[in-house]
């Protein structure tokens, strides 16, 4: 789990299940991710949170940001997924 192949996510995905039904207080989890290394990835448990515990204190329109297209097909395509219009 430390660092794995994205051939192995399956198996990561199974250790988050594991640990949603281990243990019923953990309302989700945090790590850094290999593709976007120092960045901190955030996983909650959708029925351990609501929209309710947040707050948006920032955010983009892509209407309004020609930017934002760009930036989600490079953050697509550094993850090996391929976003078409």
């Amino acid at each position: 789990m430390i660092a794995c192949a994205p051939n192995l996510y399956p198996v990561t995905a199974r250790w988050a299940s594991a640990i949603h039904h281990q243990f019923p207080n953990v309302e989700g989890l945090v790590w850094t991710s290999n593709q976007c290394d120092p960045d901190t990835t955030y996983l909650f448990f959708g029925d351990r949170v609501s929209s309710k515990d947040f707050q948006v204190i920032s955010a983009l329109d892509g209407l309004f940001n020609s930017m934002l297209l760009s930036e989600v097909r490079q953050a697509g395509q550094r993850s090996g997924i391929s976003i078409t219009a």
